[in-house]
């Protein structure tokens, strides 16, 4: 065959296939023109017109035949007949309206649960960051983590002098890069409102690939020390807070009282290398040490340190070459003022290289086994409703026997049959997946909001990207083949000639049929009650959270922050002056109760670990430490147990005194207190000291309400061995939020404008720290809701099916005497074996599946036996329902009706 032959045939089959109709008309026109020549020929040879005609068409072979066989020429007969079977779905579903409905909505509740819990799982798991080559990115840390080390709770990794000696000593990844995590106050004073921040060495942005939206981005040369300091603006910041207005580059903008110059916009898609959080503004990292001293300590641990692998590099040659560096990296960076103990684990340190494609994220950390967790409940919420919709299609195929029949007795083929059938089950899959796209998309936003707090806000880029749009596709397709192929092939072995011979009314109902669906049904069942026992047990450990003893009255607690890097440059005595003035400032705010300073705020996750031993004992221990002034307990109610509370007396000068708290006293003083002496130990620049326990209170919660009660102990704040200015006030009053933060702001701009204030609603940010558990709740508290909705539309059909298909049989019964309800108590012998054999199945299931739960539970075990039971009598009660009510509607036929049907 010559080219331009093949050219021709292409482009007649592609026009065939685009013009169908246009060339179905010249085909018959043209068959048409033949026939007529043939038919004026057998004229011409004596033949009457209608002998010619005869003649012309058996020659021919027939008008239609002759068409089909030119248009299987074609080649898209296959695509023809799809056509023509798509066409013919959709008059049948539109004939059944109220199963088309149930079955694109099950499918649209399922598809978009499963796609949503996709769409967040892709963001924070799977998807890469947003830069050019993100294959290749390397993250440097430490090996299995810091071991509790430093002062920073982000997901940090590295130090400062960390930082410089891993850039001056590795040699094998290229552009190599740090970063930090911070926030910022923009403005002066009281007016200053906290922006999201982020710290990047000057070759960051070169390494990333990344180009200015407008301006310029960090250089080199913008990250020396001693430099002045440069910002690049986020778009989304800048379009917010400057309305997109160019001209701010080469303005200046005041960051914790320091002005710095604006040099550019960073692009649109670029938010950070941290999962789940942007930022507003980035800074050099020298510019830190403008800020504070504390940037540059060996032990605070700020910075992420990334690069980009060679071509020819692996990842474990890049972690050899690490962990051989390791050594000198530690000694050279060995921090002050620890203990012989805490010296061997920094000495013990050794770094690796990690896969950083996908960047650093808390919000992974703490997320990932939940949302891993809740994809598999949406999936098997999918699996519910591609059974459920099995088990309706293979009852509507039951109900369309006369009608397959006839298509069978008219010469379809069985193949033709399955695609018939197949086609409408892809057809309600197709318009289910649809459907439940921007169900997904509104699902997973309403997601991103339920975890993002306003202390700690989430931003996540969700969207339907190319894996969620694979997922969409496969879903489509197993979902047609879940629920079409099995309907199909039983629908096409059976024999027409009864089904028609009997005119429709009434079949037997297919014993290898009824079992298949019987089966579905218990799988339904099962998976219902994996379900429902989720929901039931995330429900009681949210409720466990709430209801557990903080060890103090949080209702009416506002905590009161302050800063200004200025004051923090005085001597120390005019520090501390100023603290106490400032403390007393706040206390004096009309509608204040009671008011207290701390230096750790209760179940804010901050947390300062302070080793001691007990006097005449070598024993090293450890317990936690907070800072007090007069006041603290009162304010937050916690009863003292023994001994006296602090007083203006226990000032800096006077005996160190302590406090303790029930837990402490049980595991260390054996309940006694009573002339208990603590020396801590040399630590971080804590001097030791001998600290006499006067008193003892009740516990409270220290970092986190999911924790046991921990050992705590208490030291006047005019004794803390290293003075801070900036302690935390924490004032019970009667007043709203608003009310008294504006109060105080106002009290605190006339007493000096350059302190930034920070109110925080206790009880409002003890709140929010149960996201996740209130994520998981609902969550599986909805999905339980919908399985157990799915399941008994299951039953319902099956046993209203299995209702239809005894008809006859039923009808005998109430002619013969039976009473309704022994009927009633005949069918649903029936659903109490399926409903006992579908507990048994999901309390299998359950076992097998309650480990990955384990540790999402607070306070309650996974196989906890109240729950399980309250799910089976649950799930029981409605299953009960819904297989009584297609059992009492049967029950009510009227038998001489009923018996005519079958005999006509």
């Amino acid at each position: 065959m010559t080219f331009d032959r093949l050219r021709q045939i292409v482009r007649l089959r592609l026009r065939s296939l685009v013009s169908g109709a246009s060339v179905d008309r010249e085909l018959d026109e043209e068959l048409r023109y033949h026939l007529e020549q043939q038919i004026d020929l057998n004229v011409a040879r004596g033949m009457t017109p209608l002998e010619a005609r005869r003649a012309a068409l058996v020659a021919i072979g027939g008008m239609r035949q002759t068409a089909e066989q030119c248009r299987d020429q074609r080649g898209f007969r296959g695509v023809d007949a799809a056509v023509a079977d798509t066409r013919f779905a959709f008059r049948v579903l539109k004939r059944s309206p109220v199963f088309a409905i149930v079955a694109v909505a099950s499918l649209a509740l399922g598809i978009g649960a499963f796609l949503a819990m996709f769409q967040l799982v892709d963001a924070i798991r799977l998807r890469a960051l947003p830069v050019d080559d993100a294959h290749e990115l390397v993250e440097i840390r430490i090996a299995g983590g810091r071991g509790g080390w430093g002062l920073s709770d982000t997901a940090a990794e590295i130090t400062l002098p960390l930082w410089e000696q891993i850039r001056a000593h590795q040699a094998v990844l290229t552009d190599v890069f740090a970063w930090g995590r911070s926030g910022f106050l923009m403005g002066s004073g009281t007016d200053a409102v906290p922006v999201r921040g982020l710290y990047f060495s000057g070759g960051a942005f070169s390494a990333l690939r990344t180009q200015p939206a407008h301006g310029r981005l960090l250089l080199p040369d913008d990250d020396r020390p001693g430099c002045e300091g440069a910002v690049v603006l986020s778009h989304a910041f800048w379009q917010s807070r400057f309305a997109g207005d160019r001209s701010v580059i080469g303005t200046t903008i005041t960051l914790l009282q320091q002005r710095y110059p604006i040099i550019g916009v960073a692009p649109p898609d670029f938010t950070g290398l941290e999962v789940g959080r942007s930022f507003d503004v980035a800074l050099p990292i020298c510019s830190a040490q403008r800020i504070g001293p504390s940037f540059a300590r060996r032990d605070f641990w700020w910075l992420n340190v990334m690069g980009r692998l060679p071509a020819r590099v692996s990842l474990a040659q890049a972690g050899e070459h690490m962990r051989a560096l390791s050594p000198g990296l530690i000694e050279a960076t060995l921090p002050t003022g620890y203990s012989p103990a805490s010296m061997d684990t920094y000495r013990g340190f050794r770094f690796t290289a990690v896969d950083g494609s996908h960047g650093v994220s808390r919000l992974r950390t703490a997320y990932e086994s939940p949302l891993w967790l809740l994809l598999g409940t949406t999936g098997l919420i999918l699996l519910l409703t591609l059974s459920n919709l099995a088990t309706l299609m293979l009852a509507r195929a039951h109900a369309r026997r006369r009608e397959l029949a006839m298509l069978v007795a008219l010469g379809a083929s069985r193949g033709r049959l399955i695609s018939q059938i197949v086609i409408e089950a892809l057809l309600l899959s197709s318009v289910g997946v649809v459907l439940a796209l921007p169900l997904a998309i509104a699902a997973g936003r309403m997601l991103v909001v339920m975890l993002s707090t306003e202390f700690d806000p989430l931003h996540v880029a969700l969207g339907i990207d190319w894996r969620a749009a694979g997922v969409a596709a496969s879903v489509v397709v197993v979902t047609a083949l879940a629920f079409g192929l099995l309907p199909a092939f039983q629908s096409s072995r059976f024999d027409p000639l009864p089904v028609l011979r009997s005119g429709g009314r009434s079949h037997t109902v297919d014993r290898r049929r009824a079992a298949l669906q019987r089966m579905l049904v218990v799988g339904q069942l099962a998976i219902c009650f994996v379900l429902v026992v989720s929901a039931l047990l995330f429900g009681r450990s949210l409720y466990n959270i709430i209801a557990t003893d903080v060890g103090f009255n949080p209702k009416g607690l506002q905590v009161v922050g302050f800063g200004d890097p200025i004051m923090n440059q005085l001597p120390l005595a005019e520090r501390h002056a100023f603290q106490q003035l400032l403390i007393e400032t706040v206390g004096s705010t009309p509608g204040v109760q009671s008011f207290g300073a701390v230096s750790q705020v209760p179940l804010s996750v901050a947390s300062w670990n302070q080793a001691f031993n007990l006097r005449g004992e070598a024993e090293r221990l450890s317990a936690k430490f907070t800072y007090i002034s007069p006041g603290y307990f009162q304010t937050l109610q916690v009863p003292v147990r023994r001994g006296r509370s602090f007083d203006a007396n226990d000032r800096a000068q006077s005996r160190p005194v302590a406090i303790v708290n029930d837990a402490f006293a049980r595991r260390f003083l054996d309940g006694h207190v009573e002339a208990a002496v603590i020396q801590t130990l040399t630590e971080a620049g804590y001097p030791p000291t001998a600290y006499e326990v006067v008193g003892q209170v009740g516990n409270t919660k220290y970092g986190d309400v999911r924790e046991d009660d921990l050992p705590i102990v208490y030291v006047p704040l005019a004794q803390s061995p290293v003075l801070s200015t900036w302690k935390s006030v924490i004032v019970r009053t009667s007043l709203t939020p608003g009310a008294f933060g504006a109060a105080v702001r106002q009290r605190v701009k006339a007493l000096n404008p350059g302190i930034w204030v920070r109110m925080t609603d206790l009880p409002a940010q003890l709140n929010e720290r149960l996201a996740r558990e209130r994520m998981m709740a609902w969550l599986a508290g909805a999905f339980g809701v919908l399985a157990v909705l799915l399941a008994a539309i299951g039953l319902y059909g099956l046993i209203a099916y299995l209702a239809l298909g005894r008809r006859s049989e039923i009808g005998v019964r109430l002619a013969l005497g039976a009473t309704r309800q022994g009927v009633v108590l005949m069918m649903l012998r029936e659903s109490v074996w399926l409903i006992g054999a579908g507990l048994t199945a999901g309390l299998v299931l359950s076992f097998l599946l309650s480990r990955a739960a384990s540790r999402l539970l607070f306070q309650l075990a996974p196989t906890d036996a109240v729950t399980w039971a309250g799910a089976g009598l649950a799930l029981a009660t409605v299953a009960g329902i819904a297989a009584v009510v297609p059992a009492w509607r049967t029950s009510a036929l009227d038998p001489v009706t009923t018996l005519r049907a079958e005999e006509s």
